[in-house]
């Protein structure tokens, strides 16, 4: 489960650096619409333990971040 590491409310507009163009529900999922380091767009369901849009955007906060650190050479 995703949780709230920096203790601030986490918006759409904040994940949009990261990729991030769309957040919705289909059905009980939570699909996000991501647009890839390559310029291609790709729906990502969520995993089913994420329930509200709040935890959906967190969960998805640290899952972009990870995606961005581990891009960057050491």
């Amino acid at each position: 489960m995703a949780e709230d590491c920096s203790g601030k409310k986490v918006t759409l507009g904040d994940l949009r650096p990261h990729g991030l163009l769309d957040l919705y529900r289909q059905g009980t999922t939570w699909v996000a619409a991501i647009r890839l380091h390559d310029g291609r767009l790709k729906n990502l369901p969520l995993e089913e333990s994420v329930t509200t849009r709040k935890a959906a955007l967190q969960f998805l906060k640290i899952e972009l971040n990870k995606a961005a650190l581990s891009r960057i050479p050491s």
